[in-house]
């Protein structure tokens, strides 16, 4: 009781101290969009919209909903602008949705891309009156974007190569070089080169049938050059560090950091010191058996042991989180996110179960209440502490930081943890702005949703399995 009282005050002093100032957790993409205007006919008054929809690490996404819309001009909200839906279709499987005849079906109107999944994001505009007087050749064109993924500094560089016509132009060589002083470089930058020329030594790959290539090891900060070639068409561009991942502030602020660095932390122990000897010590004192003389089943006494552990820690833990979300609000003058603070309630309950039904499987299993403390203690400090370093190590043998590889290991390792299937469990409720037109940075590192689900999963059917079948068949009879 007295250990539960200090640590839920350090939860609550926490939280106030660090409301209401800035957090910036790691951002990722949900999905990248690479939007084109194109000309099928190479008619300079018969544009088409066309976008294609790949994930962070370069999977072509299908089913992606894209809304064509019209401006109405009518100014309002976040993105600046009413709209009229026009249409709504889905990606297929390569990652393409288009929209044509558009100065046809809506002459003299200027039209766009809405994402809904990327909560408002917005490819504007085309005109279907205007002349834009593009060149009328076929000409090369890269759609680009360069990613941070994870914890890294360093980014990874994603395009889509078409034609003027909208074709995607596959097997084209993409070549990139790093720039020794990047305010020399001419202009327009298709004037640039290394001083060798663009041999192949600075080819790093080629797209694939769908226009697209995604280099799996990242780049640090500097000026890089990329020329995409194919056939006699060419497109080249700059790219660096040149975006910054904005920061979440406000009301949400105090209880993402008692979220993310003190429950985590706060509730093993809790567990711990209400688990680790709620059988072992009954079976060093010998009050086991007399409790198992009595006219209940084992599993009952198992169940009842759950229902004990887990309702001591559920009922302050609605109070500390209420309560923290309430100092928020006085602090901040603004509630917090309901999602937020009922998100972190679900979350918490979850990892709450999970290290009760850990540290009573532990319990069950020693042999004595030494033993039981001991290997409790040690697998607190295993997943509570030590995984995070474990999963970089495991991410760095994958990959160089900020790779493809890396990446993908450091979002699949913490799920062989609590504490990091409660981290993901919690990162859908922690929503970031947008970052850039689009690109959606909606949640901190985030494993696919149905690897998150079996993990949490097993977290609580492999203790509980442990501790009925050592309650059943190993504890003492009398």
């Amino acid at each position: 009781m007295i250990i539960g009282v200090i640590l839920a005050l350090a939860v609550l002093g926490g939280t106030y101290a660090v409301t209401p100032g800035p957090i910036s957790p790691t951002s990722v993409p949900k999905f990248v969009t690479y939007n084109l205007t194109y000309y099928p006919d190479l008619n300079a008054t018969h544009p088409a919209l066309a976008a294609f929809i790949a994930s962070p690490t370069g999977d072509h996404l299908s089913g992606i909903n894209v809304q064509l819309v019209k401006e109405t001009g009518q100014r309002f909200g976040p993105t600046g602008t009413r709209f009229q839906l026009l249409q709504t279709n889905g990606t297929d499987s390569s990652g393409w949705v288009r929209f044509n005849q558009l100065w046809t079906s809506y002459p003299n109107s200027s039209l766009g891309l809405v994402y809904p999944d990327l909560k408002g994001s917005y490819f504007c505009c085309v005109s279907t009156a205007a002349a834009i007087s593009p060149p009328y050749k076929n000409t090369g064109s890269a759609t680009w974007h360069v990613l941070s993924l994870g914890d890294s500094s360093k980014e990874t560089l994603s395009l889509v190569f078409t034609d003027l016509t909208g074709q995607p132009l596959s097997s084209a060589d993409v070549l990139v070089w790093r720039v020794p002083n990047a305010t020399s470089l001419p202009y327009p930058l298709e004037k640039g080169s290394p001083p060798d020329g663009w041999t192949l030594k600075y080819k790093i790959g080629t797209t694939d049938s769908s226009g697209f290539f995604i280099n799996p090891l990242p780049y640090d900060s500097w000026a890089y050059l990329v020329r995409v070639r194919s056939v006699g068409l060419n497109s080249t561009f700059l790219f660096g560090s040149f975006y910054t991942t904005p920061s979440i502030s406000g009301p949400d602020t105090g209880l993402t950091f008692a979220a993310v660095l003190f429950v985590p932390t706060i509730l093993p122990i809790v567990s711990l010191a209400l688990a680790y000897d709620a059988i072992s010590r009954e079976k060093s004192e010998g009050t086991l058996d007399l409790l198992l003389s009595k006219p209940v089943s084992r599993l009952g006494v198992a169940l009842g042991k759950i229902l004990g552990v887990v309702g001591s820690l559920v009922v302050p833990l609605l109070i500390v989180v209420f309560g923290s979300a309430a100092l928020v609000w006085g602090r901040a003058g603004t509630a917090p996110t309901g999602s937020l603070v009922f998100g972190l309630i679900g979350s918490a309950v979850y990892l709450a179960l999970a290290y009760s039904l850990l540290f009573l499987a532990i319990s069950s299993l020693s042999r004595s209440l030494g033993s039981a403390l001991l290997s409790s203690v040690l697998f607190f400090l295993m997943f509570g502490f030590f995984w995070s370093l474990i999963a970089v190590l495991i991410a760095n043998l994958a990959g160089p930081s900020g790779s493809v590889g890396w990446f993908q290991a450091i979002t699949i390792i913490p799920l062989f943890s609590p504490t990091g299937v409660y981290q993901q469990l919690l990162s859908f409720f922690i929503s970031g702005p947008v970052f850039g037109p689009n690109v959606s940075t909606e949640a901190p590192l985030q494993s696919p949703l149905p690897w998150i689900v079996a993990a949490a999963t097993a977290w609580i059917i492999v203790p509980l399995f442990l501790f009925a079948w050592a309650m059943k068949y190993r504890v003492s009879q009398s």
